[in-house]
């Protein structure tokens, strides 16, 4: 029972280790809480959730963390949206959903009247008022979450994960972690995002404590990881570059006794895990590979510096078994395991395509749909996804090749986008978007070293942050929309 590995396991530890700005919580606390909200969610639902889908509106605080955990105690079907989205997006997910309950903290994300709302902030009440208890084990093969991409389309598609899914990863992300008791995590991002969502699980397995909050400033992100001596941080490409940015990692290393540094979302430029590694010895950067339909696929291990400095983003973790579609490198990476998720939510063609069963294996596998080279001794490096590339006078190009190659040859970036926008002659014109300090001459100096068909038709270096999504990465479709007004 997955519950019971979170939580019931290890009721004994009396340590404060589940805590926000507001509220520090023992596991038996947290087990209280928990009990207390699922009995008040259980006036809403009933037991097993009726084969509907609890919507938790994503915020950054225990009050959410104690949501997911009442759903999965319940064996309830949920599903973490982020708060911000159009009236179109939220009217979509709430019907798609099957939705039966949601969760939040403004009962204003309710667009169906007949659907109950039960304000996160009852967790306290429920936690004060309820006596705590053991739960029924709930099987392994139920449906856990439905997770909707962040993808920029109008409608997004609903990844279906069960617990033995959840349960697997958990235990294996944490195996090549090494995450224990002697660690403190620190999850400032989104629980709507599988990475944030996962970093919960993580350190409840491992006994780690878990520090959650909204994303803070980036001068302030170093005083909170000394002050509050995290061991742990996840974090996403763009944030790694903002820190690095700061310059203040510096000031600060003697008190900072971070561990690692984990990174997923995007690529992470090798200068940056060489100049985030410089700043604070001591802290190890683990780069890594996932996907929503199969979470996480590769991690890079701890010890192991040679490859990521080559650009690998880590070996499959346990259990996990990887192949290239095609003997030519870079090819199409599909996954067997028991990581690979049902499939899209009421998308029967889509998962058709994506997923599928293998006899000889007797495993399920995905088609990524995202191209990787692998040496011989298993690492893997991510070259762009298939639907990724910029197609411009009959080549094919990554833009993310160029990308690397401005960060890694230009001083001064803090990021780098290369896009394709359309043009009726040459199909996409390639456009790369800068914010940094650098300068135009420098930048034009070194687009003069690439070979031609790579060569940006433009170059745009801002004095701001570029767009991102909720999740934190660069939101593409933007980008596209302002380099072709630039």
């Amino acid at each position: 029972m997955l519950y019971y590995r979170l939580i019931e396991q290890h009721l004994e530890n009396q340590d404060s280790v589940f805590w926000d700005d507001s509220h520090s919580m023992s596991y038996m606390e947290l087990h209280k809480a928990v009990m207390g909200f699922a009995k008040r969610m259980e006036a809403y639902v009933g037991t097993g959730g009726k084969d509907g889908t609890v919507l938790i509106v994503s915020c950054s605080c225990m009050d959410a963390c104690i949501a997911v955990l009442s759903c999965i105690s319940l064996g309830i079907r949920y599903s973490v949206v982020h708060e911000t989205m159009t009236a179109a997006r939220k009217k979509y997910i709430i019907e798609n959903s099957n939705a039966i309950l949601v969760i939040g903290q403004n009962a204003d994300w309710i667009t169906d009247p007949q659907i109950p709302f039960l304000n996160m902030r009852d967790v306290w009440d429920s936690f004060l008022q309820e006596p705590a208890e053991r739960k029924k084990p709930v099987s392994l093969e139920k449906d856990a979450y439905i997770l909707y991409t962040s993808g920029t389309t109008e409608l997004p598609k609903g990844v279906l994960a069960g617990y033995g899914q959840i349960a697997f990863l958990v235990k294996a992300i944490n195996h090549v972690l090494k995450n224990s008791s002697d660690d403190i995590i620190w999850n400032c991002l989104p629980l709507a995002f599988d990475y944030g969502m996962y970093q919960l699980f993580l350190a409840l397995d491992s006994e780690a404590s878990f520090y959650i909050s909204d994303q803070p400033l980036i001068p302030l992100i170093p005083k909170i990881l000394a002050e509050k001596a995290i061991t742990a941080f996840p974090a996403v490409p763009s944030l790694i570059g903002m820190l690095l940015k700061s310059q203040l990692l510096q000031r600060v290393s003697g008190f900072i006794r971070l561990r690692y540094i984990s990174s997923t979302g995007d690529t992470l430029p090798v200068r940056w895990i060489k100049e985030m590694e410089k700043s604070l010895p001591g802290t190890v950067v683990i780069p890594m590979y996932g996907i929503t339909e199969c979470k996480r696929v590769a991690v890079m291990p701890l010890e192991d510096k040679e490859k990521k400095y080559l650009g690998s983003c880590g070996l499959p973790l346990p259990g996990v078994d990887v192949v290239l579609a095609d003997a030519e490198q870079p090819a199409e990476l599909i996954v067997y395991g028991p990581n690979v998720m049902k499939g899209y939510w009421k998308v029967p063609e889509e998962t058709q395509k994506s997923f599928g069963f293998d006899e000889k294996r007797k495993q399920w596998y995905l088609k990524t749909g995202d191209l990787f080279r692998q040496d011989t001794e298993g690492y893997l490096y991510f070259v762009e996804r298939k639907s990724g590339f910029i197609k411009s006078n009959g080549y094919r190009i990554s833009g993310r090749e160029i990308d690397a190659f401005f960060i890694e040859n230009v001083s001064g970036i803090y990021e780098c986008c290369t896009v394709g926008v359309p043009d009726p002659d040459i199909g996409q014109r390639i456009v790369t978007v800068i914010y940094g300090i650098c300068h135009m001459d420098e930048v034009d100096r070194q687009v003069c070293l690439l070979p031609a068909y790579l060569r940006p038709h433009k170059v745009v270096i801002l004095d701001f942050e570029l767009p991102k999504t909720a999740n934190g990465k660069f939101d593409k479709k933007k980008i596209v929309e302002m380099a072709g007004k630039e």
